[in-house]
């Protein structure tokens, strides 16, 4: 079935008379709009009010449902916002199925993907500390690494974990996949990540201090509330579809990366640099973007509405503050080798 999605409202307003309705779940009265229940595709909710389908009511036309309603205000909200919020007390295993279940009763299918993938998270194994440790250890061992991270073998994968509140200081990770692996507010302390991937991995909380990301693959990782400081990302790409928004990028520097329609709105980006990068149409507005060094033709194509700005230096122009560029060069020649290499395997 087609993932329901919001309605144009002002559309719907043609044919649709807008008013105040009143639904009663296990004996609680809620009062909504009835744009608001017939807005979501292909929802119990438009079934009921659009099409006029038959349904269970009592006095005065309120819509009854025999369900829980602690959890139809959570609901609800969703239906409103779009955005979910779910209460400390309720955000487990077990309270996350049973939500899970009331959204697939209402037939609210992407509130229905989205709690999946958060129960998904609880059934996760939970690595302790030497866990982790011994694990890591012996694929940093079992599978040697060639010059510029090129290997023979295949990728070890550490698959489905998630670790909480530890310091990963001086882990490489060279060469690891993480497949649906969890980091909540780790340390990631001077290390160099080389070809490291991030496959539908979760950050939250954590801290990025002094790493260096060389050619790792990110596909559909979520980063929240997350600090990047003095991380140097190279050749890094920069995917459209990931929320950068809210970080903390404070120092970072950005080598040969594309960063293209990405949003990273509301971040903060003081001290940073941008330097052989290619940068389209991404969104910048409301970030701090004090003493930053970025090519200015590139930074014009981006949505800058709401940012701070003080002393941006055309890094295309300006060849002082690239006092490392002879060494820059030659890092960059080593990652082109390494790609041919790769590329010929």
């Amino acid at each position: 079935m087609e993932d329901e999605k919001p309605k144009n409202i002002e559309q719907e307003n043609t044919n649709l008379n807008i008013k105040p309705i009143k639904i009663n779940v296990g004996g609680k009265i809620f009062e909504t709009l009835t744009t608001t229940l017939s807005k979501w595709k292909n929802s119990k909710f438009e079934e009921i009010i659009t099409n006029q389908k038959q349904f269970p009511i009592i006095n005065d036309g309120i819509i009854f449902f025999d369900r829980n309603p602690k959890y139809f205000e959570i609901i609800l909200d969703y239906l409103r916002t779009s955005k979910i919020t779910i209460p400390t007390k309720l955000n487990n295993k077990e309270g996350l199925e049973i939500l899970l279940e009331e959204s697939k009763y209402y037939s609210i299918h992407s509130l229905t993907q989205l709690l999946n993938e958060k129960v998904q998270l609880f059934k996760r194994q939970t690595f302790t500390p030497k866990e982790f440790r011994k694990c890591i250890l012996h694929s940093e061992t079992s599978f040697p690494v060639e010059p510029y991270g090129t290997h023979s073998t295949p990728h070890p994968v550490m698959d489905t974990g998630r670790i909480e509140r530890q310091d990963l200081t001086g882990f490489s990770f060279r060469s690891i996949l993480f497949k649906n692996f969890e980091f909540i507010d780790c340390l990631f302390g001077p290390s160099t990540y080389f070809n490291t991937n991030f496959e539908n991995c979760w950050f939250n909380g954590s801290r990025f201090e002094q790493v260096i990301f060389i050619a790792p693959s990110m596909m559909k990782p979520k980063f929240e509330k997350c600090s990047f400081q003095n991380v140097e990302f190279v050749k890094v790409n920069f995917p459209s579809n990931v929320p950068f928004s809210n970080q903390n990028f404070k120092g970072s520097i950005f080598k040969l990366c594309k960063l293209i329609k990405s949003n990273f709105s509301k971040s903060n980006f003081d001290n940073s640099s941008f330097i052989d990068c290619k940068i389209d149409g991404c969104n910048f507005s409301g970030c701090e973007m004090n003493n930053i060094r970025i090519p200015e033709e590139q930074f014009k194509s981006c949505n800058t509405k709401g940012a701070k700005f003080t002393n941006l230096i055309d890094i295309s122009k300006d060849k002082t503050k690239i006092k490392e560029i002879k060494e820059w060069n030659e890092i960059r020649s080593n990652i082109d080798k390494w790609k041919q290499h790769k590329d010929q395997k």
